[in-house]
């Protein structure tokens, strides 16, 4: 899911997983990153 990411001052995304920092886990194996076009703009676009 693309919930909690946080945008750093510099512009970088940052993300946080409170239950994986918390011990609770609920996925056995991570899936593939998410780049969906919203996080690509504001990475400040594709080219």
């Amino acid at each position: 899911h693309l919930d909690n990411l946080l945008l750093r001052d510099d512009g970088r995304l940052f993300h946080v997983d409170f239950g994986f920092i918390l011990g609770r886990d609920p996925k056995p194996f991570p899936p593939p990153m998410k780049l969906c076009k919203e996080m690509v703009e504001a990475m400040g676009g594709a080219e």
